[in-house]
């Protein structure tokens, strides 16, 4: 083929001439038709244009997936009624804390069960029990998030309280904390001193906030039980010492109000608290009907 010279442009018996003018579309051709060359760019145009579309398509799936997931984690660790972790949720955080606490650092276990909540059940009806427990939740949230001005669950990177609180079943509630040491203004107390200061908030609030409603007759309050880690904690014993704590507040001096339910949850814990040389009060003992140690443990039990 002739090269495109000035000679051949202006020679129509050149090749290259011949070539060109066969380019040029026909009174009845579309341009793009005519010239491979501009036809073939237009193509990979289009195809390009196509796989932004598909790459934007395939990003919006995949949003759209994360969410869902996202959502569906959600509904599975979280209580409806009250938007508070559920027990699935709060037992994988509080597994967790146990094996990551440090040493500048105070995990604190509280367990909280309603008082005369059943008396609400039963002459105002089940969905006023519901919305009762939906108060309280918002109450206990707001009592243990304050003390670390966190909004939400709690992120270390803004201050040096971390709490998780979640409804457990029922009328039953915790909340789990880790408290830095190494901040001054964080005093270390005994779980018996957190567990007073928490029970005074609590039920401070909970009378402030019931005063004047349907439910303020039925004097509701909150029994509060705490633990704190200690070294060769597991989850289950750290739990185990709250709940047992728990128990104590609630029904010490009044062991009739013991249901069936109660008992049974004791003999439960009781003989796993023994098998790790943890003191039991005498008197969950004999409410449970457990008698005495089967195991020779050295003075497990107290008055």
């Amino acid at each position: 083929m002739s090269t495109n010279t000035p000679e051949n442009r202006l020679n129509p018996d050149s090749d290259w001439y011949k070539n060109y003018e066969s380019l040029i579309p026909g009174p009845d051709e579309n341009i793009w038709d005519a010239n491979p060359v501009l036809r073939a760019s237009e193509v990979q145009k289009a195809e390009r244009e196509d796989e932004a579309k598909r790459q934007l398509l395939i990003g919006v799936e995949i949003e759209r997936q994360d969410n869902q997931i996202k959502t569906l984690q959600f509904e599975v660790s979280h209580d409806k009624l009250t938007g508070l972790k559920n027990e699935s949720g709060f037992m994988f955080d509080l597994g967790n804390a146990v094996k990551e606490v440090g040493e500048g650092e105070e995990l604190v276990l509280w367990m909280m069960d309603l008082n005369n909540f059943k008396l609400v059940n039963d002459e105002l009806g089940h969905e006023e029990g519901d919305n009762l427990l939906g108060i309280v939740g918002h109450i206990l949230g707001n009592v243990f998030r304050r003390e670390s001005d966190i909004v939400g669950r709690g992120s270390r990177e803004e201050g040096d309280l971390d709490f998780g609180i979640a409804r457990i079943h029922g009328d039953e509630f915790s909340a789990l904390s880790k408290i830095s040491k190494e901040n001054p203004q964080n005093r270390t107390a005994t779980a018996e001193e957190e567990t007073a200061t928490q029970n005074q908030r609590v039920n401070t609030e909970l009378k402030e906030a019931l005063a004047g409603t349907k439910f303020e007759k039925f004097n509701v309050s909150i029994s509060i039980g705490a633990s704190k880690y200690e070294q060769g904690d597991t989850y289950q014993s750290l739990y185990a010492r709250a709940d047992l704590a728990m128990y104590d507040a609630k029904y010490r001096g009044k062991v009739e109000m013991l249901t069936e339910e109660d008992k049974e949850q004791l003999r439960k814990v009781i003989p796993f608290m023994d098998s790790i040389h943890h003191r039991v009060p005498k008197w969950m003992r004999e409410a449970a009907g457990l008698g005495q140690l089967s195991l020779d443990l050295p003075g497990p039990e107290t008055d």
